[in-house]
């Protein structure tokens, strides 16, 4: 286990732009779940006018550490994983998170790989990689 040396703290976020919340959104596939309350080519088409509202909404949420209620539900659907459809065990639950709740992953994601990579907490196979991905 690598530990993190003396005075190594991620303690605040790297503020969230605008321009930030526009690239990700434009980088988003347009596919998703219907039962998302908010279609991602409906995202696309009016992130000009919502990018402000996203980039406060987001860094609120970095600076505070808390996410808000609405951004922690998940769409549970059942997809089959064995042959048998009439054993309930064949299933398996997939939560599907809103297209907002992904975003802010995104940012998370983003900002601690880009703190551990810099103090140099990333393991030696993660480091030779030029980018880390979770998604």
């Amino acid at each position: 286990m690598t530990t993190a040396p003396v005075g190594c703290e991620l303690r605040l976020y790297t503020p969230v732009t605008a321009d930030d919340v526009i690239k990700m959104v434009q980088a988003l596939p347009d596919k998703q779940w219907l039962s998302d309350p908010l279609p991602t080519w409906l995202l696309k088409e009016n992130i000009d006018a919502l990018a402000p509202f996203l980039t406060h909404l987001f860094g609120s949420s970095l600076q505070h550490g808390t996410v808000p209620s609405p951004m922690k539900s998940a769409y549970i659907t059942a997809r089959l994983k064995k042959a048998d459809p009439t054993d309930t065990k064949s299933y398996r639950p997939i939560s599907n998170l809103s297209v907002l709740s992904k975003l802010l992953e995104r940012l998370v994601c983003e900002q601690l790989v880009t703190y551990m990579r810099d103090n140099g907490l990333l393991p030696e196979r993660l480091k030779e990689s030029s980018s880390v991905s979770v998604f």
